[in-house]
């Protein structure tokens, strides 16, 4: 009663998701303890901030490489029997990183070469891993599917991030490392478990069908607008995450112990933050909720990098977390929604690939500029940069504009219906007009009086009443 009673949590009911949601849950929180725990190795071994950031660039070097592969493959096999392939070559690398760490044998050379294929794991399994919760849910589920799989991942974070804090007390990060490979366990035993109808296969050859992936992305404009947004967020804000062990041992000289609370209290923000983003989605739509977690992850951040306290920053990275979820959510819900289903898969690999690219150059660039100024001044920077850009384009109208434009919806069960190229309800917000689609043929309802100076807002004659269904393809 409790699962279907409650909208967020109604995907749970769903067996085939429920199954996917655990396995998925216990293999991150065995990702969660190798990334810190290979963190705090990096870090205390090396003492360098460049060295750690580059840590994240090993990992995220194959996602920039193998993403739009890894998207069309998902659309191109049978998802179970692809997943459960990739998930036996992501064990057997977590399962080497631990026995090197066991037999000393594990220099930082080897770690980037082992990071590098975790990444390329990675890289081949999100996307897959996306469409496989598609095809797991109904249609009105799939709102409650992507928000429990945030909070999944954010819990996942916690618990994670505390387990690698007692596995590094007890016995180094070689029991952190074992403990991920274990967990792989759980997403084989999920996947082979389910019971799915096999989806349609794309017919086309791989290299047309990442192809038509880029094709989509490129020409829609909203698409490509939310793809900008995500990266200057991964380039300027989210490092972070990643130079959050070099923050605690070079600014606040503090242990592993003690600098593995920094993830924590940022698990426990982006956690609390995924399971209420959903309402925060209901009341301000996606033009709303951008715009104003984008200005809050400003000011957070500039905060944080400038904190003297611990205590403090402890207090501040479970902000940041929670502003991030609340930014990124939205962002990548629109994102997807934008696309047909049966290229999501593909448009998620594009997302993340852009991501990707922005978090790796900002962790490396930030690390590496960190050594010569100080962590705290060149992250600082860049923070104060992001508020910079977000104030200015609020001060324009700028954010407010493209934001409507980009989402081309409002509320969740809006965003929901274009997706699936359902009739849309009349709405009391704006529609999109000829100059968000980009389409001559677009009609446009007349459901308010235009903002006055808004240029994305157009008066049409013979208006139909009607929503133009969302243009997937120039």
């Amino acid at each position: 009663m409790l699962l279907t009673g409650s909208a967020s949590l109604r995907a749970l009911a769903n067996r085939n998701y429920r199954r996917i949601w655990l396995g998925s849950l216990v293999s991150n929180i065995g990702t969660w303890m190798e990334t810190v725990a290979l963190g705090f190795y990096v870090a205390e071994t090396t003492g360098k901030a460049a060295w750690t950031g580059s840590m994240i660039l090993f990992a995220q070097l194959p996602v920039l490489l193998m993403s739009p592969l890894g998207g069309a493959l998902a659309d191109r096999f049978e998802r179970r029997r692809y997943v459960f392939a990739v998930t036996l070559f992501q064990l057997a690398v977590a399962a080497t990183l631990a026995a090197l760490a066991y037999v000393g044998r594990l220099d930082l050379w080897a770690a980037s070469i082992l990071a590098f294929l975790t990444g390329s794991g990675k890289a081949l399994s999100d996307p897959a891993f996306s469409a496989l919760t598609a095809d797991a849910v109904s249609d009105d589920e799939l709102f409650s599917a992507r928000a429990l799989s945030s909070a999944q991942f954010n819990l996942g974070r916690v618990v994670g991030s505390g387990l690698a804090a007692v596995a590094l007390g007890i016995g180094g990060p070689t029991c952190a490392f074992a403990g991920n490979a274990l967990s792989f366990a759980a997403v084989l035993v999920a996947v082979s478990s389910i019971d799915l109808v096999p989806g349609k296969l794309v017919p086309e050859r791989l290299m047309a069908s990442i192809r038509a992936g880029v094709r989509l992305s490129r020409d829609d404009r909203g698409i490509r607008q939310l793809l900008a947004l995500g990266f200057g967020t991964a380039l300027l804000i989210s490092p972070f995450i990643s130079l959050a062990p070099a923050y605690a041992v070079q600014v606040f000289h503090v242990g592993a112990s003690a600098g593995a609370l920094l993830p924590v209290a940022q698990g426990v923000g982006s956690l609390l933050s995924a399971l209420c983003v959903g309402e925060l989605f209901e009341r301000w739509g996606a033009p709303g909720l951008i715009r104003r977690a984008a200005l809050a992850m400003g000011v957070i951040a500039l905060a944080y990098w400038l904190s003297f306290w611990y205590p403090l920053a402890l207090a501040l990275m479970f902000w940041m977390g929670a502003g991030n979820v609340a930014l990124l959510t939205p962002v990548r819900t629109a994102c997807l929604a934008r696309a047909p289903r049966d290229q999501q898969a593909r448009v998620a690999s594009i997302f993340n690939w852009v991501f990707s690219a922005g978090y790796a150059l900002g962790s490396i660039g930030l690390g590496a500029l960190g050594d010569r100024v100080g962590l705290r001044w060149a992250a600082g920077a860049a923070a104060a940069t992001f508020l910079a850009i977000v104030s200015a384009g609020r001060r324009r109208g700028t954010i407010r504009r493209r934001a409507r434009v980009v989402t081309g919806v409002a509320r969740a069960p809006d965003l929901l219906r274009d997706a699936r190229h359902l009739p849309a309800q009349r709405r009391r917000t704006r529609p999109s007009t000829r100059e968000d689609t980009g389409d001559p043929s677009c009609p446009v309802e007349r459901t308010a009086a235009p903002r006055r100076g808004s240029r994305h807002l157009a008066a049409a004659d013979g208006a139909t009443g009607t929503r133009a269904e969302p243009r997937t393809t120039r």
